[in-house]
């Protein structure tokens, strides 16, 4: 099985952190976020593909070829502001028909045993509630606890469950390849908002998730792995 981690972003909430060094590569408690994400990848994972872009050259550095066990495969984005459904496509040769895959952001923690649980569905995402739901791709379920609906950003969200890292997906996201839009970022969630209507993503709840986007983030986020 593979996971995806797309890691090419500027990390610009996190400067001047990231003057020098990739988002990817800040430590949390001496390790690089990279590390406590691939560390929470179920067994079955033995291939990870890395989307880089800035300053990618020091993650290939610290990932190698083979990191934790799994082998690393690498793409690149050469322009990170297109979107996370760019970046994924750049996958889309390495990703066979019929078969699952992770996909992650490089800025969040999570929990192994949310993973788990989503690996018992055909297609699913992690979730969570957020005060701030509208910073985030809102998601709206049915009575089934599949999701029906996502928007990402809203001025007015319709709930405040949003979309956590983690999608357990298969190529027919490749299928929903959002439409391209001067100045605007091609998100996967637009991509993942017109699939529901086609097919059940099951929302797992994450046990655990946090997401490291501003110098602050980093901060709490030692706290709380001490």
């Amino acid at each position: 099985m593979k996971a995806v981690v797309l890691a090419a972003g500027l990390g610009t909430r996190m400067r001047p952190l990231t003057d020098t060094i990739p988002k990817p590569l800040l430590l949390i408690n001496g390790k690089p976020l990279i590390e406590r994400i691939i560390a929470t990848f179920p067994q079955e994972v033995s291939e990870v593909m890395v989307v880089v872009g800035y300053k990618g050259d020091q993650i290939k550095n610290f990932l190698g070829e083979n990191f934790l066990g799994r082998k690393i495969i690498y793409r690149t984005q050469d322009d990170p502001t297109s979107g996370t459904f760019n970046a994924l496509q750049l996958c889309k040769d390495q990703l066979k028909w019929g078969e699952n895959f992770f996909v992650f952001y490089s800025d969040d923690l999570i929990d192994p045993e949310t993973l788990r649980e989503m690996m018992k569905y055909e297609l699913a995402a992690a979730v969570s509630t957020s005060e701030t739901p509208q910073k985030f791709g809102v998601a709206v379920l049915d009575n089934k606890g599949n999701i029906k609906e996502i928007t990402e950003k809203p001025e007015h969200p319709l709930s405040n469950i949003i979309l956590a890292s983690g999608l357990l997906l298969d190529n027919r996201i490749f299928d929903y390849e959002p439409k391209t839009q001067e100045g605007k970022e091609r998100y996967l969630s637009y991509a993942l908002s017109r699939m529901v209507k086609d097919y059940h993503v099951k929302a797992v709840p994450a046990q655990f998730w946090f997401p490291v986007g501003t110098p602050e983030d980093l901060d709490k986020a030692n706290q709380l792995l001490l």
